[in-house]
């Protein structure tokens, strides 16, 4: 009984049975296994780079692989023709507006030459009757408001200098296509000086809102204006932000809210195609209020934001009026101290007065050809 005893406690507290060494041989060997794998898929810190700045340096794809991407740059001239220096500033509004061609062959004929492009569409665009009546009122004026409504269309008083200003609606300005936007000024032979749009672009997506920017960039005289108000998403008052929302107050037209604009989001829209921005009233993402001092000193020249801070009635002391719509009433029982009851997000996107190059007045160019 007693060498039983000393057998079995040999085998399990003494020297290692052929098991255990198995065991251990087996540990050494996956660890001298993992040991190369490891090495061999080392990658020096040098070589790491190198790969990544062969990444970096490899063309863009081809564009029958691509999808609808925009070249970061472009070159504004032919084969065989003179470079046109001055449109370099309007590389930006190009992109975006060539961009709007859905088959690549055209988009990318647009991209190679944009002047020579927009000039041969131009000549092959009929416009409308209402169009051609616009076109008329265009010559004796310098100032464009868009989005005016089926009944304020024609001559009107938004911002004067020298001129009136022409109210347009969709028949006689098609904001998304270009070849309208080059038929409305086909002799403003000086460009564009004002735009102005209040509380319109709420009714657009980003997209369509882009498009506009470049539209007007593209047809606007050095230092020209684009005046822009539109409901402040920022406001701090729930209830405005529910009479404001997407889905809710409808256009002339039917196209409700698209979007609850900041000045975080719309602003830079306008700078990506070339503006600068001026900011002339609005919340920020805190809820502090902002107004520029000399936000309403051009009012006569560019045009009066009637949905401002100095102009709207609902602004004026002890105000307990209350305003509907489709979508629901808009009260005033929830502002905060000091926060007026109806403001906007309004800004001026300024064209540099260096970018000297313009598309308007292409008739007269094409008569002088």
């Amino acid at each position: 009984m007693t060498t039983i005893q000393n057998a079995s406690r040999k085998r399990i507290g003494g020297q290692p049975t052929w098991q255990s060494n198995f065991n251990a041989k087996l540990v050494f060997v996956l660890l001298l296994v993992g040991l190369y794998l490891l090495h061999s898929s080392y990658v020096p810190p040098s070589a790491g780079f190198s790969k990544l700045d062969a990444e970096v340096a490899k063309p863009p794809p081809s564009s029958s692989s691509r999808l609808r991407s925009v070249p970061s740059t472009i070159t504004v001239s032919e084969p065989g023709r003179t470079t046109n220096a001055k449109d370099i500033c309007l590389n930006r509004s190009f992109q975006r507006l060539c961009s709007a061609y859905e088959e690549d062959a055209t988009m990318e004929k647009c991209l190679q030459s944009p002047r020579s492009f927009f000039s041969d569409r131009y000549k092959g665009y009929t416009p409308s009757a209402t169009e051609l009546e616009a076109r008329k009122l265009m010559t004796s004026v310098s100032a464009l408001s868009i989005g005016a409504g089926p009944k304020k269309s024609g001559l009107c008083n938004h911002a004067t200098i020298d001129s009136k200003t022409l109210c347009t609606d969709r028949p006689q300005l098609d904001l998304f296509f270009f070849e309208s936007w080059l038929s409305l000024t086909h002799s403003s032979s000086r460009g564009i000086r004002v735009v102005f749009a209040e509380h319109v672009l709420e009714h657009f997506d980003p997209i369509q809102v882009e498009r506009v920017a470049a539209a007007a960039f593209a047809m606007m005289r050095p230092g020209g204006t684009f005046r822009v108000a539109v409901p402040d998403g920022y406001k701090p008052s729930p209830n405005y932000q529910q009479y404001i929302r997407a889905g809710g107050t409808s256009s002339g037209h039917g196209q409700k809210h698209m979007v609850a604009w900041t000045v975080d989001n719309l602003c830079p829209i306008f700078a990506s195609v070339g503006f600068d921005i001026k900011p002339r009233e609005n919340y920020n993402f805190k809820g502090e209020f902002f107004s520029a001092k000399d936000a309403y000193k051009d009012d006569e020249t560019i045009g009066k934001i009637k949905r401002s801070m100095l102009h709207d009635k609902r602004n004026v002391a002890n105000y307990n009026g209350t305003v509907g719509n489709s979508m629901g009433t808009l009260r005033y029982d929830d502002l905060q101290k000091a926060e007026h009851p109806y403001t906007s997000l309004w800004f001026d996107a300024v064209k540099p007065s260096t970018c000297t190059s313009h598309m308007s007045g292409l008739g007269l160019a094409s008569k002088e050809a």
